[in-house]
C-alpha cells in the first residue's frame, strides 16, 4: 500500500515537472509518444539548439554510485547510438512507458539498498534524525542529496516538496530512513535527474545565443568527463561563478582528468569512436577462438587508456603510428607474436607489418562482411569516422553484392565498382584506403595471400600513396583533417548533438593549434568552444 501511495505521489511530481515551462520561463521540450515495445524512439532535434538530453546507462550507473554509493542491479533502458555515440542518441530519444517502468524498478531498489545500512544513510543524509518527524534532518538530507542528483541547488519549492514526501512516507513505515528512501526513489525518477535540463541565461554581447549557466556547465563537465553528476567541488565552483570563465573551466578540467572516473569515461567514449559495436558478433562468424573478441576489446581499451592518461604527451595523431600494444597469450598467438610469460595482458612491441591503432583486431574485425574482409567498409570507417567525410549510400537500384568467386582477391573483385559510373564516385573514396588493410583477414590475422594470389596492400589517401597498412597510418597521422574531425566528434559526444552549420568553422583544422594535440588538449578545446558553452536563442 505504501509503495503504491508513494508511487502515485511521485507520478504527480513527474507530471508537474514535465509540463508547462522550465525554470526561467523557457518552454519545456515536448514529450514524444513512443511505441511500448521499444525503450527509446528517436525524435527530431534542431542542431545548435539546446536539448533536454536523457542520461545514458553509463551515466546513470556512475551517478548513483557517486551519490548513493550503490550500483544498479536491475536492467536499465538500452541506449541508442546516433552519429556513433550513445550520448548523441540520448539527445534524440525520449522515455517511453517501458523505459519509465524500468527506471522505476531500478530507482526503488537502489534507494532501498542505499538507506538499508544505517552508517551509509547517515553519511548520505549528513544528519542523524531524532525521530520519524525530524523536519530539519529531512531538509538537510534532501538538500544534500538533491543538489547532487539534480546537478544544482534545489529550489525552495523542491526542497519543501521532497522533504514533506520524506516525512509522510516515514510516518507510514515508522522509519525516517525508509521515508527518505522513497523520496530519493522519486528523485531518481524525476526528469531533473533522468535528463540534463538546461535553460541558459543571457549571453553578454550576443542577441542570437544564450550561454549555459554555471550550474549547467558543472553538469555538462561532469557528464562529459566523468559520466556522472557534479561533485561538491564542481558545485562550489558553479556557486562562485567560476564556470563561465576560461580559467575556471581549465582549472576544473585539469582536476577532473586526474580522477579515475575520467579514465573510465573517456576511454569508453574513445572506444565508441573507433566503432567496434559489431566486434562480438563479427568474430564468431569466422570460427575464431572463443574469447578472442573480448581480448581484442581489452587490448583496445588498454592502448587508449595508456596513451591518453599514462603517456600525456601522446598526440592523437600518434595513435595511428603506435608501435606497441597489450596482448595476452591467446591474442599474441593470434597475431603471430611471442606470447607473454604471464597469464594476463602485457605490453609488447608490434612487428613492422602491424602498426597503429587501426591494425588492432577490435577495429579491423568490426568492419567487414561476416566471414570475409571488406575494403569498402574499412575505407568507409576511415572516411566517415576519422575524416568526417560524408559518403552517401548506394543508389537504390544498384546491387552491392560482390560474389566471392568473381576474383581471387578483394581488389580484383571490387574493380567493377571503380569503373561503374553509378559506383565509382563513392568507391574511389573508400576502396583505395581499405586496400591498405587487406593483409589482415576478417579477424585481423596477418596474411600475404588470398585465393592463391599475392595481396597488394597499396593504396591512396587523398593523392598520398601508401604501400601498406603501416604507411597508411603514417599518411593518416600527417593528414590535417584528422584532429579537426576528432574535435568535432568529441563535441558531438560532449553536447549530445551534431554541430550546427554556423558552428562548423570552430572545428576547422585552421582553427586548431599547429603541431598536433593530445586527446586531453582536444577535450579542453571542445569545452572552451562557444558551441559547448552556449546555444541558439529560441
Amino acid at each position: 500500500m505504501l509503495r503504491s501511495q508513494t508511487t502515485l505521489a511521485i507520478a504527480l511530481l513527474l507530471c508537474t515537472a514535465c509540463t508547462g515551462k522550465l525554470d526561467g520561463g523557457q518552454p519545456a521540450a515536448p514529450n514524444t509518444p513512443n511505441t511500448p515495445n521499444t525503450p527509446n524512439t528517436p525524435v527530431p532535434a534542431t542542431p545548435g539548439d539546446r536539448l533536454m538530453r536523457r542520461v545514458t546507462a553509463l551515466e546513470y550507473a556512475q551517478s548513483v554510485q557517486d551519490v548513493l554509493e550503490v550500483a544498479p542491479a536491475g536492467e536499465l533502458p538500452a541506449d541508442v547510438r546516433v552519429l556513433g555515440f550513445s550520448r548523441v542518441g540520448a539527445g534524440t530519444t525520449s522515455i517511453n512507458p517501458l523505459a519509465a517502468e524500468q527506471y522505476e524498478n531500478v530507482a526503488h531498489e537502489l534507494a532501498r539498498r542505499a538507506f538499508s545500512d544505517s552508517a551509509r544513510a547517515r553519511r548520505l543524509s549528513g544528519c542523524t534524525p531524532t525521530g520519524v518527524a525530524d523536519q530539519a534532518c529531512a531538509r538537510t538530507a534532501i538538500g544534500r542529496i538533491g543538489a547532487r542528483l539534480f546537478r544544482r541547488t534545489l529550489t525552495e519549492a523542491e526542497l519543501t516538496l521532497y522533504s514533506q514526501l520524506t516525512l509522510d512516507a516515514a510516518a507510514h513505515v515508522g522509519s525516517f530512513d525508509g521515508g527518505l528512501s522513497l523520496a530519493v526513489s522519486g528523485m531518481l525518477q524525476s526528469p531533473r535527474f533522468l535528463n540534463q535540463v538546461e535553460v541558459g541565461e543571457a549571453m553578454p554581447g550576443s542577441t542570437t545565443r544564450r550561454r549555459y549557466t554555471d550550474y549547467e556547465m558543472a553538469a555538462r563537465l561532469a557528464s562529459f568527463v566523468w559520466n556522472s553528476v557534479p561533485d561538491q567541488a564542481l558545485l562550489d565552483a558553479a556557486a562562485g561563478g567560476e564556470l563561465v570563465t576560461d580559467d575556471g573551466l581549465r582549472t576544473q578540467l585539469t582536476r577532473m582528468l586526474a580522477d579515475a572516473r575520467a579514465r573510465k569515461a573517456i576511454t569508453a567514449l574513445m572506444i565508441e569512436h573507433f566503432d567496434i559495436e559489431l566486434l562480438e558478433t563479427a568474430v564468431p562468424n569466422v570460427g575464431a577462438t572463443v574469447g578472442i573478441a573480448s581480448a581484442m576489446r581489452e587490448e583496445l581499451s588498454r592502448v587508449l587508456e595508456t596513451a591518453i592518461f599514462d603517456e600525456p604527451a601522446t598526440k592523437f595523431r600518434d595513435l595511428f603510428t603506435r608501435d606497441s600494444t597489450f596482448v595476452n597469450a591467446q591474442l599474441a598467438t593470434h597475431y603471430g607474436l611471442t606470447p607473454p610469460g604471464g597469464s594476463g595482458f602485457e605490453r609488447v612491441s608490434l612487428p613492422a607489418n602491424r602498426r597503429g591503432i587501426l591494425s588492432l583486431g577490435a577495429v579491423l574485425a568490426s568492419h567487414g562482411h561476416g566471414g570475409r574482409t571488406s575494403p569498402t567498409l574499412r575505407g568507409l570507417f576511415v572516411r566517415q569516422r576519422l575524416m568526417c567525410t560524408s559518403i552517401p549510400g548506394p543508389p537504390a537500384n544498384v546491387s552491392t553484392d560482390v560474389p566471392i568467386n568473381s576474383g581471387a582477391t578483394a581488389r580484383i573483385r571490387l574493380m567493377r565498382h571503380n569503373t561503374d559510373p553509378s559506383c565509382a564516385g563513392c568507391h574511389l573514396q573508400m576502396d583505395p584506403i581499405g586496400f591498405g588493410f587487406e593483409q589482415f583477414d576478417a579477424v585481423a590475422a596477418f596474411r600475404t595471400q588470398e585465393g592463391g594470389e599475392t595481396i597488394d596492400p597499396s593504396g591512396d589517401l587523398d593523392s598520398v600513396a601508401f604501400a601498406d597498412a603501416a604507411s597508411l597510418g603514417v599518411a593518416l597521422s600527417q593528414n590535417q583533417g584528422i584532429e579537426a574531425c576528432m574535435a568535432r566528434n568529441l563535441f558531438r559526444a560532449a553536447a549530445g548533438r551534431r554541430e550546427a552549420p554556423s558552428e562548423l568553422s570552430v572545428f576547422n583544422s585552421s582553427r586548431l593549434p599547429t603541431g598536433g594535440l593530445t586527446v586531453s588538449q582536444l577535450i579542453e578545446y571542445v569545452i572552451l568552444s562557444e558551441p559547448f558553452r552556449s546555444f541558439q536563442s529560441q
